[in-house]
């Protein structure tokens, strides 16, 4: 896990490992003040356990013009995320065996097709629609700004 300066309170994943039906999402809106654009990426884990008719995560983004995109990764296993920071991700179609985690950008772009990861200071994905042939790449960062109570003490 990454140590980030700043988080915002409440920034781990919250699963617990058991069976009960679980949700989490998460939420992150980037504006360009020059092109008067926003974008909203959404990314969300439903009963992680795996197993269920509703098991999977998905990835939504909002983008100029209310243009919008989403995918599903029905396999919870290439879902990571930390319990105690900002640091999640889902891998879909891939050539990397083993565990799904962070990658170095340059590893992740090389090497996930389909999937993204985002931490408090760098977000990208790719993502594509089978049916329609269109695609969605990104990669950006950020800086926190403010943190939780007293920025300049521990978060």
């Amino acid at each position: 896990m990454r140590r980030y300066p700043k988080q915002t309170p409440h920034s781990g994943y919250h699963w617990d490992g058991s069976d009960r039906r679980f949700f989490e999402g998460w939420y992150f809106r980037v504006t360009l003040p020059e092109d008067k654009q926003t974008f909203a990426f959404m990314y969300s884990i439903e009963y992680p356990i795996g197993g269920k008719p509703d098991s999977g995560g998905g990835a939504q983004i909002i983008g100029p013009n209310d243009e919008y995109f989403c995918r599903t990764f029905p396999d919870v296993k290439k879902f990571w995320a930390a319990p105690e920071a900002l640091e999640l991700g889902h891998w879909g179609r891939t050539d990397l065996p083993g565990v799904s985690r962070y990658l170095d950008p340059q590893i992740f772009n090389a090497h996930i097709k389909q999937g993204y990861q985002a931490t408090a200071t760098r977000h990208q994905g790719n993502l594509s629609d089978p049916e329609t042939n269109n695609y969605c790449c990104w990669q950006y960062q950020t800086q926190p700004i403010y943190g939780w109570g007293n920025s300049d003490a521990a978060q």
